[in-house]
């Protein structure tokens, strides 16, 4: 297991090190390391032999191995001695096992009630994993080396655990009646030792096959003693240490002949040695830079220390993220080095590991890789392509089928202000910006080519609108709206007659086959009139250069949207929704979910899809309710072009739903798993739907 951040303790012949944020220091090799006998173990097992009161899982296969991304903030991390496997959970309390630190391997959800320490580290051919809850259970379970759940077992409930540490194959857990027991990995006790008389056992830390007990005096929070514990061939207690001053933190090296802490006076490193000779030296003061550009470095409080190997100690702050580091001793000289670390940073064998939102930050000889998911499905623009999705997130534009299948993913660099338009499953129309404004162009995803004529420049406030089945595309300009005929097949753009619009509003393009000669709907909001809109109809009767709106009609409330066929949706205040068509009102029918969606083509007939707070309901015309589909956090809402498939974005990821049924048919959360050399994807703010 990694170094906990709940280390308590220092040292014997200790040496002062200048308060730092970051710090590695080189302490001279010295002393003959002790003698290394592996701890007794076993051979792996069901969960149904586990002894000493061990509660059986259920019966029934082991599920299979289940990906997914962490759904809000890591809250906290352990990582295995080794410094390649790591346990996480987040402010969800969801759980994610990390099988390794190659980029290969995707974090595995850990099906578990939510923990409040959590440690791990690898046993044989898998890896073994600790749980302790707020009830002070503990959970043990068994994983193979790829994530996949071997077995568990739950520790008896009484009378409760505070701490966890895995040590030497085994379980070493401080309970609540101050009492430090040894399970082996199966749950069966090995070993218990009692807290010294008149004092308490504030923490324990543990490294490699070695542990040591932190010690404060009855009614005391800072540590005055260290204590080691033997672990072969029985669990015992070692000598007694008094420390010169109280610690507040404490680390423990590989050999387990040196141990670091944090002053509790003054927020010092204490560098200790527990050889008969102890030598140690400070070889690197790194200076620490804070998130704001415009703040001067300092030094912030330490928050805990670990060893990277049995000469090395790495110092984390406890209050900022670490955005930039400096070494102010010359490197030549002195040996020290430069760290790119986060908060609370977790230390292993040669490795810092700390967390960049839901995704873990993995430093080694100074080089900082991150480690998580390239792109989330939780994106920024959701846009129908034919039969496919299109997401647009910064300056990628990633195309997905109906089963949230990536198709491709396309580079944009010049992409401005996330302005994507899908003309089909390989054509787009997107924003360049261009002399102050922006223009349009047409591009071929797959030749990856433009066409030979753009759509001109236009303004910062003009936004594209499209008609699949027109393939008529419209951009609205202040007052006038261009128009366009796209033909993908050819890479043309043919000018349309523009039409005179209000500068204000929303704004549709319609399928005039559909919509009885009807070429646009726009949609003006009264600005002397309260809860009054105007929707003004245009057709391509006339020569008029631009084409004025033929009819007209004001109502009351709010506007949905209005759909190919050009008939609008509007919410009356009475919670009525009313369909306008040819400036006509058609019908209407109460509703108990305001909708998100207008109306959508759908096997002939016409139904809305309706948002609440933890569900999407599919209403008919008359308002008759066809199917209801739990999810929550729902942010977007879109249909295929075939009118066949739903697509949901959530905050915890992506869904696609039959749309006749409602049934789910895939879902997505992240893609591009990997290591990578810059910050990826954050986290949605919500349970991930790939974990359910």
């Amino acid at each position: 297991m990694g170094e906990s951040g709940n280390h308590r303790g220092a040292a014997w012949r200790w040496d002062r090190v200048p308060r730092v944020a970051v710090l590695v220091v080189l302490a001279a090799a010295c002393g003959a390391p002790p003698d290394r006998t592996p701890a007794a173990t076993t051979k792996a097992g069901s969960a149904g032999s586990a002894g000493s009161g061990a509660t059986k899982p259920p019966v029934g296969a082991t599920p299979p191995v289940q990906v997914a991304p962490h759904g809000s903030v890591i809250e906290q991390l352990a990582i295995a001695d080794s410094g390649d496997a790591a346990i996480s959970f987040d402010q969800d309390g969801a759980l994610r096992l990390w099988p390794s630190f190659d980029g290969k391997h995707e974090p595995v959800v850990v099906h578990a009630a939510p923990a409040i320490e959590v440690a791990i580290t690898r046993i044989r051919d898998g890896l073994l994993v600790a749980l302790l809850d707020r009830a002070g259970g503990l959970v043990l379970l068994r994983h193979a080396a790829d994530g996949k759940l071997r077995d568990q077992v739950a520790l008896p409930p009484e009378p409760g655990f505070e701490q966890v540490r895995l040590v030497g194959g085994s379980v070493l857990a401080l309970g609540r009646d101050q009492r430090v027991t040894r399970f082996d990995e199966r749950g069966r006790v090995t070993g218990s030792i009692g807290a010294p008389a008149e004092q308490e056992i504030e923490s324990l830390a543990v490294r490699g096959d070695h542990a040591v007990a932190a010690i404060v005096p009855r009614g005391h929070k800072h540590i005055d003693t260290i204590r080691s514990i033997t672990l072969q061939p029985a669990l015992a207690w070692g000598k007694p240490i008094r420390l010169p001053e109280p610690l507040s933190s404490l680390s423990i090296a590989p050999n387990g002949q040196r141990l670091a802490g944090v002053s509790a006076r003054d927020g010092s490193i204490l560098l200790l040695d527990l050889a008969s000779k102890p030598k140690v030296r400070s070889l690197g003061l790194i200076a620490v830079g804070r998130a704001d550009p415009f703040e001067s470095p300092r030094a912030p409080d330490a928050g805990r220390t670990g060893f990277l190997d049995d000469d090395r100690v790495v110092a984390t702050p406890a209050d900022i993220v670490v955005t930039w580091a400096e070494a102010l001793a010359n490197p030549r000289k002195s040996g020290g080095t430069a760290l790119q670390i986060a908060a609370n940073g977790q230390v292993a064998n040669g490795v810092v590991v700390s967390v960049e939102g839901g995704s873990l930050v993995i430093t080694r000889d100074g080089r900082a890789q991150y480690l998580g998911y390239r792109h989330r499905g939780a994106a920024s623009q959701i846009t129908p392509a034919g039969k496919d999705v299109m997401f647009a997130t910064g300056k990628h534009l990633m195309q997905l089928d109906a089963r949230l299948r990536r198709v491709r993913t396309v580079e944009l660099p010049d992409l401005f202000q996330n302005y994507v338009v899908p003309i089909d499953e390989r054509h787009i129309v997107y924003a360049v910006e261009h002399e102050g404004g922006y223009r349009f162009e047409l591009y071929d995803l797959e030749t990856r080519t433009r066409a030979k004529r753009g759509l001109g420049k236009f303004n910062n406030n003009a936004f594209p609108y499209y008609d699949p089945s027109s393939r008529v595309l419209a951009i609205k300009d202040e007052t006038v709206t261009y128009r366009y005929a796209i033909d993908p097949a050819t890479m043309t753009i043919t000018p349309l007659r523009s039409l005179k619009t209000p500068t204000f509003g929303s704004f549709a393009v319609v399928d005039p086959k559909l919509a009885g000669g009807v070429i646009a709907v726009a949609i003006e909001v009264s600005r002397e009139r309260e809860s009054s809109t105007l929707l003004a109809y245009y057709d391509d009767g006339g020569k008029a250069e631009p084409i004025v709106a033929r009819k007209r009609l004001e109502v009351s409330g709010d506007v949905l949207g209005t759909d190919r066929a050009g008939i609008t949706f509007m919410v009356e205040k009475d919670q009525t929704v009313k369909r306008y068509q040819h400036a006509q009102a058609i019908s209407g029918f109460p509703i108990t979910t305001r909708p998100m969606i207008p109306t959508l083509e759908l096997g002939g007939e016409k139904m809305i899809f309706a948002v609440g707070p933890r569900h999407l309901v599919a209403l008919d015309i008359k308002g008759a309710e066809r199917w209801r589909s739990e999810i929550w956090h729902i942010e977007q809402v879109e249909l295929t072009s075939d009118g066949k498939t739903l697509i949901v974005e959530t905050w915890g990821g992506t869904l696609a739903l039959d749309a006749a049924t409602g049934e789910r048919v895939a879902r997505a959360c992240a893609w591009d798993f990997g290591l990578h050399p810059l910050p990826v994807a954050p986290p949605g703010g919500a349970p991930s739907v790939c974990a359910e």
